[in-house]
């Protein structure tokens, strides 16, 4: 249950940092990053890092906050085989 309720946090968001998931529902670092991939493998929100450009921000940003972002269109992955001939020259 609480993965349909952090997958509608982030939609109705949009993007939301790590630290909020975290916030809002209560959970250790582990255990969202752990519920949140799932949606990643699905291809529901994609992770984004954002680093400050200096890391002496005066605006007391976090320099390696990771954002999640909800994704309209999954995302999906495309597996299929590639076969490579080397030529003898």
């Amino acid at each position: 249950m609480i993965l349909l309720d952090i997958k509608r946090y982030i939609r109705q968001r949009e993007r939301v940092s790590l630290d909020d998931i975290i916030n809002r529902f209560d959970l250790s670092r582990d255990a969202a990053e752990g519920l949140l991939q799932p949606l990643i493998s699905q291809g529901h929100i994609q992770s984004l890092s954002a680093s400050c450009s200096t890391g002496r921000c005066s605006s007391a940003c976090q320099s390696n906050q990771t954002y999640y972002q909800w994704l309209d269109n999954k995302l999906r992955q495309l597996n299929f085989p590639v076969q490579l001939h080397a030529n003898n020259v």
